[in-house]
């Protein structure tokens, strides 16, 4: 087991028995990710090393996706590193345990056997399974808007007697999210939607793009990677604009936020110029038939619980298709002739035909590729409602409709784990300074009474109640 902990000396102790109030100490328990292909930590070694200078306890569980490795966390208990943290910082007194021997790390899901008073920290969601959940838990749920599977989960905590810190409602006084993941979720969803497009426009066929099983080591290195990926995507952009006449057109609803103007700037980056939508265009509720003009529709808006907006998009919409069947006629061609010049009504007859087909090849969907950044599918009130379950980096897309040209959906709901390193730490070294004060501001206040309203419905009733 890595378990780490640090403690105020004596003398330090005794200095302070002042009015000082000392902040609470916690055991943090840092699980490993259930979710398949999720490489991604909310803590990182450096992270944790905050934790333990603060006097906190950490449990790490070993983990064979983390981006991280074991071995950095082990490290934190090596003995060099220990005597310069007691140099570092003199007042704490360091302690591992075992210090005789390397420490073995804890099973992944060992966390079900953590103490009571353990604070089980992850990103995704828990193991689906019926067993009551006891614990602590800082994550990301997604079990306060109804989401499929969110009675179930509620359940288990109503029956275990656990709290929830949801990660996506730790928010601060105007209501915005402590900590994100930035724009990594849009770039990739873009970058992704331009492969996809491109695949399409050169196969004839859906289900092209191959399965991403490569992640990005940093930034840095998916920038390399990145320049690669663009590259070929400029190359399948290229002959795939030889072939339909012109680039993709591509609009990013939800622009103004974090993920959408990550998308907007990694478009932007391969030269094209998406159009952006924001509340003002979207505040009043669909339909908007207008989305189905673009090639790509990238949908970065994040829905508040109590927010209820008519659909942008709906299965009808995207199935509906012109009957093209029936043979263009001109009704009484002869008229055509009564002028006595022949060759001018044929010259009328040819250019009458040209306009109507060329209406009737740009009447229907155009909508041909569907990044959804937000992932909300399991949401009821979800705006976009053509699609039924996520997709996943094996199968990047599903095709939800064949004409008039197949559309397919990304729906990927951890895309920054292609760049999981710096992701986590993007996003721990803004989580991090919230777990050193935990349950102890209104950012975590303001999410257990989100909890508790929500898990109450499924709260056994009280002796007093049921007397």
């Amino acid at each position: 087991m890595l378990a780490i902990s640090a403690t105020p000396s004596s003398s330090s102790s005794s200095n302070a028995s002042t009015t000082t109030t000392t902040p609470e100490k916690h055991h943090f328990w840092l699980r490993a990710e259930a979710k398949k292909n999720e490489r991604r930590s909310i803590l990182l070694p450096e992270h944790v090393e905050r934790l333990l200078q603060a006097g906190h306890h950490v449990t790490v569980e070993r983990s064979r996706l983390r981006c991280a490795p074991d071995a950095e966390y082990q490290r934190l208990l090596k003995e060099p590193l220990r005597r310069q943290r007691l140099r570092e910082v003199p007042f704490l007194v360091w302690r591992a345990f075992p210090l005789s021997h390397e420490p073995d790390a804890v099973e992944e899901g060992s966390w079900k056997k953590a103490p009571r008073d353990a604070i089980i920290l992850g990103l995704k969601e828990l193991p689906e399974d019926d067993d009551p959940i006891k614990h602590k838990h800082v994550y990301f749920a997604h079990v306060f808007k109804g989401q499929n599977g969110a009675e179930k989960v509620l359940k288990r905590y109503a029956k275990g007697g656990g709290k929830l810190w949801d990660l996506e409602f730790l928010v601060d006084d105007k209501g915005a999210r402590v900590a994100a993941f930035s724009g990594a979720a849009g770039k990739v969803g873009m970058g992704l939607a331009f492969a996809v497009w491109a695949h399409q426009k050169l196969t004839g066929r859906p289900y092209s793009l191959p399965p991403l099983n490569t992640p990005y080591d940093s930034f840095a290195h998916m920038a390399h990677q990145m320049r690669e990926l663009l590259d070929q995507v400029l190359s399948r952009l290229f002959p795939a604009k030889a072939k339909v006449g012109h680039d993709p057109s591509v609009i990013v609803v939800g622009s103004r936020g974090r993920s959408g103007k990550g998308a907007v700037s990694f478009s932007e980056s391969v030269g094209i110029k998406p159009t952006e939508w924001g509340r003002e265009q979207t505040a009043k509720g669909g339909p908007f038939p207008e989305l189905l003009n673009y090639d790509i529709l990238i949908n970065a808006i994040y829905l508040l619980p109590e927010v209820r907006l008519p659909a942008f998009i709906t299965k009808g919409m995207i199935d509906h298709t012109p009957d093209r069947s029936a043979p263009f006629t001109l009704h009484n061609p002869s008229l055509a002739f009564k002028s006595g010049i022949p060759v001018l009504g044929i010259v009328v007859v040819v250019i009458i035909i040209v306009i109507i087909l060329m209406m009737q090849s740009s009447v229907g969907r155009k909508l041909s590729v569907f990044s959804d950044v937000s992932c909300d599918v399991t949401n009821p009130h979800s705006v976009f409602p053509i699609y039924d379950h996520l997709t996943s980096f094996v199968h990047p897309t599903e095709c939800v409709a064949e004409q008039p040209t197949p559309l397919e959906v990304i729906a990927i709901d951890h895309l920054p784990s292609l760049v999981p390193r710096e992701s986590s730490k993007e996003f721990g070294d803004l989580i991090v300074e919230h777990i050193l004060q935990f349950d102890q501001t209104p950012v975590w206040s303001r999410a257990l009474k989100l909890f508790d309203e929500k898990v109450q419905p499924f709260l056994p009733p009280s002796p007093r109640a049921a007397a």
